[in-house]
């Protein structure tokens, strides 16, 4: 039986060797403790997952006599160990004799609730940059510049850095925009000259926003390009059956529409309607443009919907009674549609084709 405190041997390999090593170990259950509470603050768990079945089930396994607490209990030390560090960072902050960059943002929570974000950036004497949370918190009401550069100057007051701070990173919001005026002047009033340069340096403007907005800029000159693209995928989308045989017809110039030992293509015809010219989407999509290709698709497609139209409007007229000279009419163009079993579904295939190079084109 092992109790606390007894010391134990552990087993382990050395990174990047193949020798084993042996060490003494002695199970401590307050740091197992410390590092579960830590493991649930670093992922970000919620706190009745040690509460969960199967969770208990496991570290049950590995130590029967680990002590499993509630979630209060678990939360009730997380925030003690949250006051601790705090306490520890101020007293760090008070032996830093450099200043202090700060960087301060909005964030809405899924909850609709606003929250602002307090980060301070220093240079240590080993010249590493630092950086620490200072304030989360939630900012009640209408997040106006005012409204910003109190809570802000309230936050730099009780870290007791307000007369040490250097410049205050941003984003362009125009509420932010008189937030860090009204706080470069409470400085002036209140800071005793604290400001580098009278405040000249003082606001730095986010470069990952203003990125953010060229990229932005950028999209709505070619949102039409875009649109067009979008709608090019969801017609491949829909006639995913027939990509892998249009892409093969588009890389290697076969044509469409036959099947394997059927008669070639017969030759081109001269339609009303001009072929489709070429297509920049298209050409990136394919790899090239076979121009002669388009024209027989276009063509054959052409010409397939007018069979299958006046088909159809024959069928019509018979089903409604007319003439009898319509029924033969339509049946005799339904037996020239049999005598070659093959035409109907290379009407649908080429009526479908035609569909996808008319959203190429249209690109």
């Amino acid at each position: 039986m092992i109790v606390e405190g007894q010391q134990q041997l552990n087993v382990g390999k050395n990174t990047g060797s193949q020798i084993a090593h042996i060490v003494p170990f002695k199970y401590d259950q307050e740091v197992s403790l410390r590092k579960l509470n830590l493991a649930i603050t670093m992922h970000e768990y919620p706190f009745n997952i040690v509460e969960h079945e199967y969770l208990v089930d496991f570290i049950e396994s590995l130590r029967p006599s680990f002590p499993i607490k509630s979630r209060v209990t678990v939360r009730k030390e997380i925030i003690d160990r949250y006051l601790e560090e705090k306490e520890t960072l101020y007293a760090h902050l008070k032996t830093i004799k450099c200043r202090f960059s700060a960087t301060m943002d909005m964030w809405t929570s899924c909850q609709n609730k606003g929250y602002m974000c307090v980060t301070i950036h220093w240079i240590d004497d080993n010249w590493r940059i630092q950086k620490r949370i200072i304030g989360f918190f939630n900012v009640k009401g209408r997040h106006t510049g005012a409204k910003l550069s109190k809570t802000f100057s309230e936050v730099m007051v009780k870290w007791y850095i307000e007369k040490r701070l250097f410049a205050l990173t941003l984003d362009n919001a125009s509420s932010n925009e008189v937030a860090v005026n009204d706080i470069i002047s409470d400085l002036k009033e209140n800071g005793n000259g604290s400001l580098v340069c009278d405040g000249l340096f003082f606001h730095v403007k986010c470069a990952c926003h203003i990125l953010n907005l060229v990229a932005r800029d950028g999209l709505k000159v070619i949102s039409e390009t875009i649109s067009k693209v979008k709608s090019l995928v969801l017609a491949e989308k829909g006639l995913h059956c027939k990509v892998e045989e249009l892409m093969k017809c588009a890389t290697e110039g076969s044509w469409v529409g036959y099947k394997e030992g059927s008669a070639p293509a017969p030759a081109k015809k001269t339609s009303s309607v001009a072929a489709p010219g070429p297509s920049n989407t298209a050409d990136v999509l394919m790899g090239n443009v076979d121009h002669d290709l388009e024209e027989f698709l276009y063509d054959e497609s052409e010409h397939a919907m007018v069979e299958t139209n006046e088909l159809e409007r024959t069928r019509t007229r018979r089903a409604m009674g007319d003439s009898e000279e319509d029924n033969e009419d339509a049946k005799d163009m339904e037996s020239d549609g049999n005598s070659d079993p093959d035409i109907m579904d290379d009407a649908d295939e080429l009526i479908d084709v035609h569909v996808l190079l008319i959203v190429c084109r249209t690109t």
